[in-house]
């Protein structure tokens, strides 16, 4: 993971969350494909 979001690092977040970091990935790996998904459909139609 690069750089960091409002100063916290990767590790702080997983420590807030009570997640391990490989679970962590995996649940930011889901949420861009999510949101790749949904900007290729708004691309294609011009709808959320």
């Amino acid at each position: 993971m690069r750089g960091n979001l409002a100063g916290f690092s990767f590790e702080d977040i997983c420590n807030e969350l009570s997640l391990s970091a490989s679970n962590a990935r995996v649940i930011l790996h889901r949420a861009k494909s999510q949101l790749f998904k949904v900007v290729d459909h708004y691309e294609e139609t011009g709808e959320c």
